[in-house]
């Protein structure tokens, strides 16, 4: 066992998702990408703010799940603020996963 101190790998275990999962991943990263707006780089990762269309909350909740799955080094924060204010997702996975972060998800 890791001690609980000891960063994840930043590796994506691509079996960890059907290819049909992995296909739809896909898909909903390419649909979602236009819809990140203002990326910040934070300390640990991203923070971008997101449509609060509750169509596209549905898919990014969907992509994820998916996500979560292959690349456990990850963590995301969704930030829904009251009164219809903006929704923030925070990802992040440490200084290490920035790159990765940024070719990834906001490319």
């Amino acid at each position: 066992m890791r001690p609980s101190s000891a960063p994840l790998p930043i590796v994506c275990d691509l079996s960890a998702l059907s290819p049909e999962q992995r296909a739809r991943e896909q898909a909903l990263l390419a649909e979602l990408r236009p819809i990140f707006r203002d990326p910040q780089e934070t300390v640990q990762g991203f923070s971008v703010i997101v449509s609060a269309e509750p169509t596209l909350l549905a898919r990014l909740g969907e992509f994820l799940a998916l996500e979560r799955l292959c690349c456990q080094f990850l963590q995301f924060d969704l930030s829904v603020t009251a009164e219809q204010g903006p929704v923030t997702l925070h990802v992040y996975g440490g200084p290490r996963a920035k790159a990765f972060l940024r070719s990834t998800f906001f490319a």
